[in-house]
Parts: structure tokens; sequence; C-alpha cells
């Protein structure tokens, strides 16, 4: 009677999913019993939001146990014979809900699938709900359960039910213990095709909560717990649950299921002291490696290489929240007591410290507890003392840096450490004492008498060298001044290197892995000073700082990491140098008229193809013209040259090379045209440059280097060459109180001849003249009305007249204006603002 009946309520349950509709069911036990519970389900569902509505004619439903059937019966697909379970027979156009429901024949009720997942991926699992003030929730990883998989959860509340679960319960329980409530539910799960399906533990776990479950007591207070039963579905024997308690909920693992029991239970002897599992504390345990470059990643099970100097960096992660109790309060879950101790992971005794150390746990700036490690490397929280109620602890962690305490002496031949942090074991390799690369160094002699540098390269094998199936490529860049000397690289106290040469870098190979073996290799480089000293032009000895930089790499091996190793030598050159190019000139005579002599200098050494460039710069309208070139050696001997020349340039070309310790004097002259109208005019002072182009032999070899030379400017020189010698005007100063500026003018400053001379001053926008003060005549104040008279007659233009009063003499005066009342404003807000003055010289 009892699975006859059960399995018309899962039957009715599977086509009402179709409608949304919420059913319950139980797991049946025994016949009696099972009716009993039956009854109450059916009570509760017809009790519940969503009812069924049977307001048609009644449902015939006919309950076969065994397929009464002229077909053959139904096969899975590796052949056997599938149990399909009852069938249900339910009369034509059944309202169920006020739905109409079209039944399925007898024959085809489980062949048709209710639901289409064919093409679906798995998903988790999870459903929650709510069974009287009880929210039940059970959540699984995808392939826990078949897809599509339905949960029955019902709360069993009949007296006779609940009396024989606080039987089975109790057996469990001392004689000290005491059940002082049950909330007892039944969760049944069924595949799409109406059978009880329990869950694949081997894909994952699953998570049964039932939270707004009272739980303060049980936190607070050690004589109160709550523990969940696994009831069997003949209620005769109960299996405690390893079930976490926190605030207002409690959840355990389910490997199976029917009847779970959440029970609150009084123990009259708690133990005080009970220390919980020491995993649950923690969230995880984090194992990073830092390098001495600052590069962090984390440890992995096998393979990583560890130097002795490198950072262990661990973090115990502790639970979120972690929640601490007062001293007088119940441990349960991965909760903790004030004042109370518990073991941690333990970490690796050779990264522990002989005499132990300590470190703080926090959360945020609050220190929560103590970790101590002892010698061994164990590890136990000492919970602070001082809670005085319970706290909820985020994000508490405690972080701490170690290294392996090891060295070469002790270590013999072990490469190989497992490291052992907590229950996590990594097997590590110490680059220290594994074969090692080689090292390398480098030095420089002085320069020699034909201006070269020596430099040996040295490596040195380790003890325990790597043996590089293919030997070392030794790379040797030099900076800029030096070429390599052909032939000079050879192995000191062997044989002659033929390296591979490339504009500043010479490369060969050598193999020789010999333990604790040092090869030196030994080359030249030529020093080129001109190189080095061409763009310094002054009478000095010249030091210059010179490099080599040594590359020596080899590929991996199986079982060797790349060799990369550089090292960088560095000395010191030195060379007296004199100018290379140096220049002047004579001051520009009456007539306009200047001498300029430029010398060069070769220092030495040899240059072909020398040119020298000579240009003169000067206003637009300012002609200037050259004179002839003459070019003579140290002894006064003319040098042979040809000349492409210009109206303000010429370059000059010297037939013969430059060698030994040539000193070439150019020398010519030139001519500043209509001199007088110069003299009488606003001009920029004009300038001569020049610098040398030429080519020398950089290596000795023949192979010849174009170079430019250093420019030398000078600028054209005299009593009547002068920026501005007609007229130039400066601002002066500014009354702030009174809003006035004072603008100085100066006129005919290299004394030319001028006649009739007047000054006329435009006075700004936004200003108004005040007066014309300070005025000289080659220093001397002058008179107003017999050495020089003010015409204000257009306010906005004012005149200052000297007539022949400055002829050959120069003369200065300030005009003052003032800002009009437009300008307040710039005074009042401490505003910026620009003002400008024009004046005009006529003669």
């Amino acid at each position: 009677m009892g699975k006859k009946f059960l399995a018309v309520l899962l039957s009715i349950a599977l086509l009402f999913c179709a409608f949304r509709f919420d059913v319950v069911d139980v797991h049946a036990a025994d016949n009696d019993t099972n009716e009993e519970i039956a009854e109450e389900i059916v009570e509760t569902t017809l009790a519940s939001e969503d009812t069924i509505d049977l307001s048609e004619e009644p449902i015939e439903i006919e309950i076969e146990n065994e397929h009464e059937t002229d077909e053959e019966p139904a096969t899975d697909t590796a052949g056997d014979t599938a149990d399909v379970g009852p069938v249900i027979s339910m009369p034509e156009n059944t309202v169920l809900g006020n739905e109409e429901v079209v039944i399925i024949p007898e024959e085809e009720a489980f062949d048709l699938p209710l639901f289409d997942v064919s093409e679906n991926e798995a998903k988790p699992f999870s459903i929650t709900q709510i069974r009287g003030d009880v929210e039940v929730s059970v959540n699984a990883p995808a392939g826990v359960f078949p897809e599509g998989t339905i949960a029955i959860i019902t709360e069993l509340s009949s007296k006779s039910v609940v009396d024989r679960i606080e039987e089975a319960v109790s057996s469990e329980l001392s004689e000290y213990q005491t059940i002082t409530d049950i909330k007892a539910f039944d969760i049944t799960m069924y595949d799409l095709n109406g059978r009880e399906v329990q869950p694949d533990t081997s894909k994952g776990n699953v998570i049964v909560t039932f939270k707004n479950i009272d739980t303060l007591e049980a936190l607070n207070d050690a004589s109160k717990d709550i523990e969940v039963f696994h009831v069997e579905d003949s209620f005769n024997n109960a299996e405690s649950m390893d079930a976490s308690l926190s605030v207002q909920e409690v959840s355990f693992e389910a490997e199976h299921f029917s009847t779970y029991a959440v029970v609150s239970i009084e123990d009259n002897t708690a133990d005080s002291s009970k220390v919980i599992d020491d995993k649950v504390l923690l969230k995880s345990m984090n194992v990073t490696v830092v390098d001495s470059k600052g590069n962090s990643k984390p440890l992995s099970a096998t393979g990583d290489k560890i130097s002795l100097g490198d950072t262990i960096h661990v973090e115990y992660i502790f639970n979120e929240p972690l929640v601490i109790n007062p001293v007088n309060s119940k441990i349960d879950g991965y909760h903790v007591k004030a004042g109370e101790h518990y073991k941690l992971p333990s970490i690796p005794k050779v990264c522990a410290k002989p005499s132990g150390f300590s470190i703080d746990v926090k959360s945020a700036d609050k220190k929560l507890g103590v970790i101590t490690f002892d010698p061994d490397g164990n590890a136990v929280l000492e919970i602070d003392s001082s809670f005085g109620e319970m706290v909820e602890a985020k994000k508490a962690l405690a972080g701490f840096d170690l290294s392996l305490n090891l060295n070469k002496a002790d270590n013999g031949d072990k490469e190989e450490y497992e490291l052992e942090f907590g229950d996590n074991k990594y097997t590590v390799k110490v680059s220290d004492f594994m074969a090692q690369p080689p090292k390398v160094t480098k030095s420089a002699s002085t320069i020699d008498a034909d201006g070269n540098v020596t430099w040996t390269v040295t490596v040195t094998n380790d003890a325990k060298p790597i043996d590089y199936a293919d030997g070392y490529t030794i790379k040797d860049t030099f900076s800029e001044g030096q070429s390599f000397v052909f032939d000079s690289l050879k192995v000191v106290g062997g044989e002659a290197i033929t390296p591979t040469a490339s504009g500043s870098s010479i490369t060969w190979n050598y193999k020789d892995n010999t333990a604790s073996k040092a090869t030196q290799f030994e080359y030249k480089t030529h020093i080129d000073f001109v190189a080095l000293t061409k763009d310094e032009n002054k009478n000095a000895t010249v030091s210059k700082e010179i490099s080599n930089n040594v590359e020596v790499t080899a590929p991996k091996g199986t079982d060797y990491e790349p060799l990369s190793i550089s090292y960088k030598a560095k000395s010191t050159v030195s060379k007296a140098v004199d100018k290379w190019i140096d220049k002047s000139c004579t001051p520009v005579d009456e007539n306009g008229k200047a001498t300029w002599t430029i010398v060069i200098k070769n220092n030495g050494f040899t240059f072909k193809n020398v040119v020298l460039h000579d240009t003169i710069k000067a206003d637009s309208g300012v002609e200037i013209t050259m004179g002839p070139v003459t070019v003579v050696d140290a002894g006064g001997n003319n040098v042979a040259f040809t000349e492409k020349t210009t109206s303000k340039s010429h370059d000059i070309k010297f037939t013969d090379n430059m060698a030994g310790d040539a000193v070439y004097t150019v020398t010519y002259e030139t001519t500043i045209e209509d001199y007088d109208k110069y003299l009488k005019d606003n001009h920029s002072v004009p300038s001569n440059k020049a610098w040398l182009t030429y080519e020398y032999d950089a290596t000795g070899k023949g192979e010849w280097t174009g170079v430019v030379g250093p420019d030398i400017d000078v600028n054209f020189k005299g009593d009547g060459v002068m920026s501005k010698a007609a007229i130039e005007k400066t601002e002066e100063g500014i009354d702030r109180v009174n809003h006035t500026m004072d603008w100085l003018v100066e006129i005919n400053n290299n004394k030319q001849s001028l006649t009739e001379v007047s000054v006329s001053d435009k006075i700004p926008d936004k200003h108004t003249f005040v007066e014309v003060k300070n005025v000289k005549i080659d220093t001397v104040a002058a008179t107003e009305g017999s050495d020089y008279t003010v015409d204000s007659t257009d306010p906005k233009n004012i005149k200052v007249i000297f007539n022949d009063n400055v002829k050959k003499k120069k003369a200065s005066f300030v005009i003052t204006t003032q800002l009009d009342d437009s300008q307040n404003m710039i005074w009042a807000s401490n505003a910026k603002a620009e003002y400008t003055n024009v004046a005009t010289l006529s003669s």
C-alpha cells in the first residue's frame, strides 16, 4: 500500500512540474509508517500556496509495480532491461489547477522525456525551498546529479514520526545529553524518469544548509549544541553528521538522501576546552617565492628551483569571517575562543629558526592573536584573551617571510628537497647546490705606444660546472672610439682565435667544461682619439672613458637553463690636443673693413679632403664682401687650395692631406658696404662662423671615415658696430601708487653726424602722456628750450626735438605715461597686462 501510494504521489509530482506546482514527497520505509507519512505529505501539499484543483471528475489512477503489457520491456543503452518504474493512467482532459493536462497513454508514459536536455551543458545543481520556518538549500557541482534532477523536500512534523526519530537519535547521545528540539526533513532526489537517485560524490560534494535555525545559545553557551543526524528509512538508526554551525544556520556534506534531523541538545558536562580541527580555521595557506629581483610566483608542487637568497613568503588566510567567542562560550565550526590555543599547518623544519619565532594575526589593524613556531616548524595559534564578546573578524591573515636554512658546506651533493607546508608537499631544487654556470670577469690595460688597449676576459668554471653541450658563445662589444686589432685574439697560454667581427663587436665560440678551470681570452682594440676628441675644441688634455661589454651565452639543455652572463669593463684614455680651429678679427675701421685670421690644426693625425667652411651672418639689406684669401703653413709657406665663394660664404678645400703636426693659417678681409648708412641704422651685430670637414683613417687599415668638426662663431667688433645703434627703447620702471610707467629712449649710440634729429613716441592705448624727463646729451643733463623741445600738440604722439644738438653725440630721455581709468581693474584686482611703447628716430 505504502509503496503504491508513494508512486502515485511521485508521478503526480512529475506531471505537476510542467505547470510549476510545489509538491512534496517522502521516501517510504515500512507500510504502516509510510501510510501515515504519506497522509501528512498530502495534507501539507494541499495546504500550500499552489493548490491542486481537482474540480473535474475524480482522477482514476491505476498503479502497477510490474509491467503487464505484451510489449517488450524498455532497455537502456547497454541492452539490459531498464526499470522504468510504475505506470500511471489518468482520464483524458484531466484539469489540474485550472490547466488542461494531456494524458500520455500508459504504454508511452516513460518513453517521452519531460525535458529536452540533449544539447545542454552540465550545470551545477542548486535548489532552495522553505519548509515551515526553515529554508533548506541543496547545492552540488555539475555532474553530481543527473541533468533535470528534481528535489522533493518535506518537513516531518507528526508526533509519531518525530518520536521515532528522537528515539533513534537518543541512542547516539550520552546519558548527560538531552534533546530539547527536533526539526526533521525528508530530502529525496528524482531523475527525469521518476526514479530515485543518489549523488555521485566522486564528481564533488553536496552541501545541505538549514537556515533560520536558532543557533545563538549553541554558539555562546558551552552546555548547548546543535547537531545534524542522518536517519535511516526504518527510523531505527541515526548517524551524526560532521556539521558546521554558524549564526542562524547549520550546513553539512550529504552523501545519501533520505531523512535528516536538526537536533538541539543540552549537555550538562560539555568540555569548555574542546579544540576544533586545525584545518577548518583556514581558507588557504599560500606559499610564494620572491627572487632577488622582486619577482614573485606561487610555489608549485614539483620542479621549482629556489636559491638560498630567495624569500619564501607564507600567508595564513583565515575563514571569512573568523568568529571569536568570549572565554566562556562554546567553540564550534571555525569559531575560536579567546585565550585558547589552536594548532595550525606547520612549516618545514629547514625554514624554521633554531630559537623559533612568533607573528601576529591581524584583521585590518586589530590584533587577533599570535602564532608561535617552534624550532621544528610546528605552529600554534593563541587567540588574544581580551575579547569580551563575540567578534566576527573579516580578512584575518598572517603573512611572514622565510628562507632556506641551508649552506653549501653542509649540503654535500644533495640538490632536491621536499618542503611540507601543512599537508601540502613541494619538491624543490636548490639552485645553489646544483651544477652552476661559470663566472665571467674582464679587465683593461693602459694605452700603449701604438694607441692600443689590451682587454682580458676570464671565464671560470664552477667546482660543480654545468656541462654545456656546445660550449659558450662569447660576444664583446666596444664603446665609441675603438676598433678591433686584427689577429690579436688568443687564449692566454694557448691558441689564436679568429672571431667574427661585425661593426663594433667580435664573437667567438669556446668549449671547456673542466671543473674549476679558468680560461683567459686576450685581444686588443685601437683607440680612435679623433672620434673621442673631434667635438672638443679647446687647448687641453682630453680624458675619455672607454668600455667593453662581454656577453657569455649558451642555449638551454635537457638538464640546465640557458646561460646569459654579461660583464662590463672600463678604462680611461687621455691625449693632449690643441683647438682644431680658432678664429679672430680686427675691429671694423672707419671704412667698414676688418681682417680675419683662422688657424687650423690636425693634432698629429692625417686628414684628407680637408675643407674650411666660412659663412657670414648679417641682417637683411646689409652687404658684406670678402677679400682675397691666403693660406700658409707653420713655416710661412703657401698652402695650395681651391675656393668656392658666394656673397656671404666661401669653402676653402686644401689640395694636399694634412699630415704630421700641420698648422694652417687662413687670412682674408671683409668689408661692410655703404658703412656710413649702416652706422645710422638699427642692426644686429654681424658674425662669422667657420668649421672643418675632413676624412681620417679610423682603424689604421685604410677605412676612411668622414667627420664634421666643431664650429666657431665670432662677432664683428668695433666702435660703430653695435646692436640698435640708432635708437633703443626699454622699460625703465613702474609707479604702482600713481599707476605710471617710465620708458627709457636712447639714440645715436655710435655718435654719428646726425642733424635735424627728432624722436616721436607713440603713447600706448589706454595710456595718457604725463611728462618727458631726465634728458641727457652725452650723459650730461640737457636744458629744455635750448638743447631740446617737447611737442605735445598730439597727446598720443609726443615729439622730443634735438635738431643738430646731438651731432656726433648720443642722447637719452625718459617719457612717462599713466594708465587711464579703464585700467583701474588691473590695479584693483592685482591682474596682469602688457603695454607696448614705440619710438621712432628721424634725422
